[in-house]
């Protein structure tokens, strides 16, 4: 998770890099290596690239050092992402008013995608995920009103 000069968006891992034991793929997913890089550090990478600082790495199953991120334990790994998403947010300060979360299994978004978002966000957006992508919606506005 990362936050930005007043506007502290968060990513980590993220959501929550890394977190899961990664018993399918016989260690954890943060540790996977791509193109000889940990997907936790590809997914740092992003948050950095972004303009995003500090970034928070959430760990769980390994110990994970990032350099350049600050790490947050997550002792409830095991109940599933959505402890490491709150760890994560918990390590936020009091007045974050708005976080980007970025997950170390998505590796090939790039920085614009989070820049893309920021922007929006500047410019007086809410964003709401959806199957589609984060979608726009006016200061204020509550998801599901479509």
């Amino acid at each position: 998770m990362t936050k930005e000069r007043g506007l502290r968006p968060a990513g980590v891992p993220g959501g929550r890099p890394p977190g899961g034991q990664g018993t399918r793929l016989g260690t954890p997913k943060a540790l996977v290596e791509l193109g000889g890089r940990r997907l936790v550090d590809r997914a740092a990478r992003l948050l950095r690239d972004a303009g995003t600082a500090p970034v928070l790495v959430v760990t769980g199953a390994a110990p994970v050092s990032v350099p350049g991120a600050v790490g947050v334990p997550n002792p409830d790994w095991r109940t599933g992402m959505g402890s490491s998403l709150a760890a994560g947010l918990r390590a936020l300060p009091g007045d974050c008013a708005a976080a980007v979360v970025a997950l170390v299994d998505q590796p090939l978004i790039g920085p614009d995608v989070v820049r893309r978002l920021l922007a929006a966000y500047r410019a007086g957006a809410e964003l709401e995920p959806g199957a589609a992508g984060p979608r726009p919606l006016g200061r204020g506005a509550r998801g599901g009103g479509r």
